[in-house]
């Protein structure tokens, strides 16, 4: 039986809210909780879903740097987009500036997102990456 089956048949009862067909238990209590918590933790599938593969961050030293590197870089710009709002607002003390701000950076976030659209598409990928 391949996986998609295997995971159909644990899957479909519970999503019917039987919990008698998929743990074979006649209370459906805890006990078939436990046991149907065993059976997808046995099997290895939950934790590959749940988590993410970090192998790569850890057997390629220029993927953590530029792993490290875009995770600072947006950091930085959350913070940007939490912080200017928040001291044009300390500033002014008006929601309406706030918005301005908002309103004046749109624009050019347009702007930006279409000269960028139209150099990844016309410049070649490789050279692209490298700058």
């Amino acid at each position: 039986m391949d996986r998609a089956r295997k995971l159909a048949t644990i899957f479909r009862p519970l999503l019917a809210g039987d919990w008698r067909l998929a743990t074979g238990d006649a209370d459906g209590g805890a006990e078939a909780c436990r046991r149907l918590w065993s059976r997808l933790v046995g099997r290895g599938w939950l934790f590959r879903r749940l988590f993410v593969d970090i192998t790569p961050l850890r057997e390629f030293r220029e993927f953590r740097l530029l792993f490290s590197g875009f995770a600072i870089s947006q950091l930085g710009r959350q913070l940007t987009v939490v912080a200017a709002p928040l001291q044009v607002f300390q500033m002014t003390h008006s929601t309406v500036a706030v918005g301005l701000l908002g309103l004046a950076q749109f624009p050019l976030l347009i702007a930006g997102s279409m000269i960028g659209g139209v150099l990844a598409d016309s410049v070649d990928r490789r050279k692209l990456m490298m700058v």
